[in-house]
């Protein structure tokens, strides 16, 4: 196997791209409303923003403000941050801080091994299965290929 090392800044490139195809793939599309469900620093929430371009919206949701300012940086530095919004919520009450929102997608992205609590998950994916809008989708991203914990072992199950 031949390996090339790269840059950090090329690194990043090729992980924004790779979350950027990922979300073309659950079929995010221009002009969209989306909810990101734990969506941390923002590395996941900026590559939907590109997707959904300035006609969309996408609405980043977390427990902790722990990133917020990473996040903020990051869907700045990959020129979304017009159609972003953060708000700080759990997961498990998606509607009390989302009441209105009808999204069109409700994601999540590696959001199952940050569970604190494994038993959560249904309720987690109720919550998003509820802002969603009538006929809107849910996508569960998680890019682990061996379970680490409850909530991986229920999802997999």
């Amino acid at each position: 196997m031949n390996w090339k090392i790269i840059s950090p800044p090329e690194l990043e490139g090729a992980i924004f791209k790779l979350k950027y195809d990922l979300s073309r793939q659950i079929g995010v599309r221009s002009g969209m409303r989306i909810v990101d469900v734990g969506c941390g620093q923002g590395g996941f929430t900026a590559a939907l923003s590109k997707v959904v371009g300035e006609c969309g919206n996408v609405i980043g949701v977390d427990v902790s403000d722990e990133y917020v300012s990473e996040f903020w940086r990051n869907v700045e530095k990959w020129g979304v941050k017009s159609v972003v919004t953060w708000v700080q919520g759990d997961a498990v009450a998606l509607r009390s801080v989302l009441p209105d929102c009808d999204p069109d997608v409700v994601a999540s992205y590696r959001l199952l091994e940050e569970l604190k609590n494994c038993t959560d998950m249904p309720r987690v994916i109720g919550e998003m299965a509820k802002v969603a809008k009538r006929k809107g989708a849910i996508r569960l991203m998680e890019m682990s290929t061996q379970v680490r914990n409850g909530a991986e072992s229920n999802y997999v199950r």
